[in-house]
């Protein structure tokens, strides 16, 4: 459990300090990208995780030096694309907020084979990035955004045979979409946000997956005994 502490230590500002360049004008120390850079580099931690300041193609770039990354965990990113990440050959767990993650860049991350975790809330890629992204060997957890899957592009999922948790938000699924899942059993959490599906296709869902832990819209659907608690 986390102490009271973890949490002051989460919620305080990171400290920026001013530093002068040459010419006399004025600059600001990134120390959170900094600081955590220099402990994977000296093999003292296997994690980066950047809450609070926008993280650039030069800062990506220094990141890739730390070869025995294992998390990367990015929230601000104002990154043009991923290539080179396959060198983070150790990485399993991949977040980037505010990056319209596309085909190419996702086929990038298809080069991540020790994957088991990949966040991407805010991507931009068609059916033929989510299917480059279905070759994950060991994929456990996929959450992503995008307008440009289509029903036919789920079908590819059912290759995901370690998949156990799947957020759909704001993706166009539909009811025929999610057919697909009818017969991942060995899926255990679904969460959707938006999409085009019906209470039909829902109910014939949670009818072949009846262990299903399903939250539609962050809420449990009515009458749901595993509402309880949370």
């Amino acid at each position: 459990m986390r102490g009271p502490f973890f949490w002051v230590f989460v919620v305080l500002p990171v400290a920026v300090s001013c530093q002068s360049k040459p010419d006399g004008k004025a600059v600001f120390a990134r120390p959170e990208l900094e600081q955590q850079l220099s402990q994977c580099l000296q093999g003292q931690s296997k994690e980066i995780i950047i809450r609070k300041q926008p993280v650039t193609d030069a800062d990506f770039s220094r990141i890739l030096s730390a070869r025995g990354l294992q998390v990367l965990e990015l929230y601000h990113c104002d990154m043009t694309g991923l290539a080179g990440i396959a060198q983070l050959k150790d990485l399993r767990r991949l977040r980037l907020e505010a990056f319209p993650c596309n085909d190419m860049s996702a086929r990038e991350i298809s080069k991540l084979r020790q994957l088991t975790i990949l966040n991407l809330p805010d991507a931009s890629f068609t059916d033929d990035g989510l299917a480059a992204i279905a070759t994950l060997p060991d994929l456990e957890l996929l959450r992503f955004g995008s307008p440009n899957v289509a029903d036919s592009g789920l079908a590819c999922l059912a290759n995901l045979k370690t998949l156990r948790f799947l957020h759909f938000m704001n993706v166009p699924v539909t009811d025929s979409g999610l057919k697909v899942l009818h017969g991942m059993n060995q899926l255990e959490s679904l969460y959707i946000d938006g999409g085009l599906q019906t209470d039909e296709g829902i109910r014939l869902l949670l009818q072949e997956n009846s262990e299903l832990h399903f939250h539609r819209d962050q809420l449990h659907l009515p009458g749901d005994s595993r509402a309880d608690g949370h």
